[in-house]
């Protein structure tokens, strides 16, 4: 899973999506998360609450 801040100035968003992009051809369960208007730690209380649930389903499918 990789979680991404549209406005993240310590990883580009193009090395992210390259990195999903090698993910998903290598055959791995792979979730790109992007969030509008945050930078390299989501802050905002909505955008926090959407990562963790996101997080909390991704891992209850993919560690069975």
């Amino acid at each position: 899973m990789i979680i991404h801040g549209d406005l993240d100035d310590f990883d580009t968003f193009h090395d992210a999506e390259r990195m999903f992009t090698a993910l998903v051809r290598t055959g791995n369960a792979a979730v790109f998360l992007r969030y509008w208007g945050e930078g390299h730690g989501v802050t905002s209380s909505a955008n926090q609450r959407d990562e963790i649930q996101r997080v909390e389903d991704w891992l209850r499918l993919n560690l069975r």
